[in-house]
């Protein structure tokens, strides 16, 4: 048996997407949808072309290093900054950074050579998009 305090609805008692009645709420959700994905198929993307390129895995298992070291290295400190910054702030710096990854990734692939140098400029995209 679950206790329930007086003057707290239960879950049972409201309606499980009233949530989405709240328009700033809504528009959360689905611009935080629509970033997860851009992230996923542009990981895909880079995953492809980077297999592409060196015919070898362990390049793929290099980018996703690429992009948990400066995760982790910074997690610590985005922490201390998501106490002190606005939250809106934090948002916005952070799609920005993955809008300027996005235009770095489109830069790289037109500019420069299928070869290690765009592998090397691949990577560098990837380490930018841990720290976002």
């Amino acid at each position: 048996m679950i206790l329930q305090r007086k003057g707290v609805p239960s879950l049972s008692d409201e309606n499980a997407y009233a949530v989405l009645e709240i328009a700033d709420y809504r528009r959360l959700l689905i611009s935080r949808l629509m970033v997860t994905v851009a992230v996923q198929v542009q990981a895909i993307a880079i995953g492809w072309q980077i297999y592409a390129i060196t015919n070898n895995p362990l390049f793929l298992g290099f980018a996703g290093l690429a992009e948990a070291i400066p995760a982790i290295g910074v997690a610590l400190y985005a922490g201390h900054v998501a106490d002190v910054v606005d939250r809106k702030q934090i948002v916005l710096w952070s799609v920005g950074t993955l809008v300027i990854s996005l235009a770095l990734l489109w830069a790289c692939t037109l500019l420069m050579p299928a070869d290690w140098t765009l592998v090397t400029c691949l990577f560098t995209v990837i380490a930018i998009t841990g720290v976002a």
